[in-house]
């Protein structure tokens, strides 16, 4: 779990170069799956996805980057990398964000 302050720091820094809305989307789901034929089985996988999206709206443009790494450096390196494609000022004033409940 990615901590409450972790999240405000990235969005911070996603709104930085005035986005008007900023989002994290994460994904942490395990995967099975067994294949049989004939009562055989065939093919037998499992793994993990992992994963922490940025999404940047500035009025009708947006910008989505994801990563795989959790740290907060990172993080809010990859969040200011994405604003990076906006310049200016946001148009809305800043909310503070809420976390959805899962």
């Amino acid at each position: 779990m990615i901590s409450r302050q972790v999240i405000s720091d990235v969005l911070a820094a996603a709104m930085s170069t005035g986005g008007d809305f900023a989002e994290i989307f994460i994904e942490d789901r395990f995967n099975n799956s067994i294949e049989m034929v004939r009562g055989k089985v065939e093919r037998s996988l499992s793994g993990r996805d992992y994963g922490i999206g940025i999404r940047i709206f500035n009025g009708l443009n947006s910008v989505y980057t994801y990563t795989c790494e959790n740290s907060r450096d990172h993080l809010v390196e990859v969040a200011k990398k994405a604003a990076a494609s906006f310049n200016g000022v946001s148009r809305f004033a800043k909310k503070d964000f809420f976390v959805v409940p899962s």
